[in-house]
């Protein structure tokens, strides 16, 4: 019981708990609850604390990629004595161009689409880009008659 008390005041210094009256525990399973309660607290905070940290390491490298490409673009103008004005522009244009890209991921830079089937990746394309061929007349004719060859037109766009 005394070694199971000074492992609950050396957790309780630990954890900050200690600064506070404690409660007298009377017996070695209230005792060992404590322990075990400030031990399962400790290991949650860590885990929260752990991945609070990842996302803010993961947010702070997308965005260091984008500071970078933008910071070569400002020197580059700079070094090659364009206006202010042209520079304010081009600056604009790149921004914007960099936020559409983010919106509208090309497929060919998602690495996993590789791995799907082909004939998962057809129905892909079909519904991506059938919406836009059917509002002519022609190609909702031609899908009511052959579905199969308007897919392939999809897949191939």
């Amino acid at each position: 019981a005394r070694y199971a008390l000074s492992i609950q005041w050396a957790l309780m210094q630990f954890t900050g708990l200690g600064l506070h009256a404690s409660p007298q525990l009377e017996n070695g399973s209230e005792v060992t609850y404590g322990i075990f309660m400030m031990l399962f607290t400790f290991v949650i905070s860590a885990c929260f604390l752990s991945l609070m940290t990842s996302s803010l390491t993961r947010f702070s490298r997308m965005n260091d990629h984008a500071t970078v490409q933008s910071s070569k673009l400002r020197k580059y103008l700079h070094d090659n004595g364009i206006s202010g004005q042209l520079a304010a522009s081009v600056q604009r244009s790149a921004q914007h161009a960099a936020a559409e890209m983010k919106k509208n991921v090309p497929e060919g830079d998602i690495e996993l689409l590789t791995l799907v089937s082909k004939p998962l990746r057809i129905e892909l394309h079909f519904e991506l880009h059938s919406p836009h061929l059917t509002r002519h007349p022609f190609f909702v004719r031609f899908e009511e008659r052959s579905p199969a060859a308007l897919r392939q037109i999809c897949h191939r766009a």
